[in-house]
């Protein structure tokens, strides 16, 4: 999947969280309900996530890329999301 390198349950999590870019993106009941109290540039980036990587993920396979190295490069930019979001979260007071 990913180059044997880093984290092997890091690479593992983010290949199964991948797995929903193939689905077209919404903001579901349950969704709502977890969002409730996130900061809007949170739930922005969100959405940004969902859509970007739906978009992407039918671009490549639409370009006959294998659903294998498709579901590795959604993880890497999705890697990306998260070392983004992480920046943006004030680091905890000891």
């Amino acid at each position: 999947v990913f180059a044997e390198a880093g984290n092997a349950h890091a690479r593992w999590i983010l290949t199964e969280a991948v797995q929903h870019a193939f689905l077209v993106p919404k903001v579901s009941s349950q969704l709502t309900v977890r969002q409730r109290g996130q900061s809007t540039a949170y739930r922005e980036l969100s959405w940004k996530v969902q859509t970007r990587l739906y978009k992407r993920s039918r671009h490549l396979i639409g370009r006959g890329v294998m659903k294998a190295k498709v579901t590795v490069a959604l993880a890497r930019e999705l890697a990306g999301f998260v070392w983004a979001l992480l920046i943006q979260v004030s680091a905890p007071k000891a």
